[in-house]
């Protein structure tokens, strides 16, 4: 499945797809520079790497065959002229840890391509996928850091509707979290 729509307002391209072999090369270059940027240093891109096949099959199973202890999750790569920009996941149903931090709803932009529209877009690509997907859902959760006013800019232009902002002492700044209704 792929969606591609046209926004006047938002100057980056591409679609979302679900992760295949075709981006492997342009994958793993975001995963560098996601380490590189000290994010997803628990991602195991070594193993990645080596077994690419077998990481595909894990996204699929993801979905499919949750690890226990975790929900349903569907992964999709904003791809831009055949470059993966960002990373998008939804999570449904929601588990008590999720309704905290996480939400139904993830994405992140591999760091050279943040403040170029791309988080607007895969949020807009996302939130029309998964209404698409799950017609019988009337909102998402979605979750950021309150020390992160890009993700809160582009939460917002989404429809995100500030719920409350929460402390976990597991992390070391304030969860600010959002609600998305379906309109139309």
């Amino acid at each position: 499945m792929e969606i591609n729509t046209a926004s006047p307002t938002c100057a980056a391209a591409g679609t979302l797809t679900h992760p295949g072999w075709e981006q492997r090369v342009s994958f793993l270059a975001a995963m560098r520079e996601f380490h590189a940027d000290g994010h997803y240093l628990n991602w195991p891109l070594t193993e990645t790497e080596r077994d690419f096949a077998n990481f595909l099959a894990r996204q699929e199973r993801a979905f499919t065959q949750p690890v226990p202890g975790y929900v349903s999750e569907r992964c999709f790569w904003l791809v831009d002229a055949d470059e993966v920009c960002g990373v998008l996941h939804f999570r449904h149903p929601l588990n008590q840890a999720l309704r905290q931090f996480g939400g139904n709803v993830g994405y992140t932009i591999r760091p050279s391509r943040r403040s170029h529209g791309y988080g607007s877009r895969i949020l807009r690509l996302g939130l029309a996928l998964i209404w698409q997907l799950e017609p019988a859902l009337s909102s998402v959760l979605l979750t950021c850091y309150e020390n992160n006013p890009a993700s809160q800019r582009i939460i917002e232009r989404n429809g995100g509707r500030l719920e409350n902002t929460i402390r976990l002492s597991s992390h070391t700044s304030a969860i600010r979290r959002y609600w998305i209704a379906r309109s139309g």
